[in-house]
């Protein structure tokens, strides 16, 4: 792979370095599981992430159709795991009392068909 992430780590990550993290996996499929239903149903954006220019603040998507903005002044903490070296990885963000895992789709959506 063509990423640079820490081998089997798990560690805290500046909003920095949160971004140039992000930066780093673009144009992988990721998947993002919205919220924990403790339920079978499930709300699971899957798709590339790319990155979105906004004047303002740091953007991303997966695939077409799930964006997510990133604005400094909502940031309170972000952590990367990685495991199988940086075969699949983990990257949880928190938003003021939103929080959002970002990874490889068979560590986050490993029981959906097809990841």
């Amino acid at each position: 792979m063509s990423r640079s992430l820490p081998h089997d780590v798990r560690r805290p990550l500046s909003f920095g370095e949160l971004i140039a993290t992000l930066d780093s996996v673009i144009g992988e499929t990721v998947a993002a599981p919205v919220g924990n239903l403790g339920l079978r149903s499930r709300f699971v954006a899957i798709g590339e992430l790319r990155r979105r220019e906004l004047s303002w603040a740091p953007a991303f998507s997966i695939g077409d159709l799930f964006v997510i903005v990133l604005d400094e002044p909502d940031y309170r903490s972000a952590s990367i795991s990685t495991y199988d070296e940086d075969a699949r990885f983990e990257i949880t963000l928190t938003f003021r009392d939103v929080s959002l895992s970002i990874g490889s789709p068979d560590l986050l959506a490993g029981d959906i068909e097809g990841f």
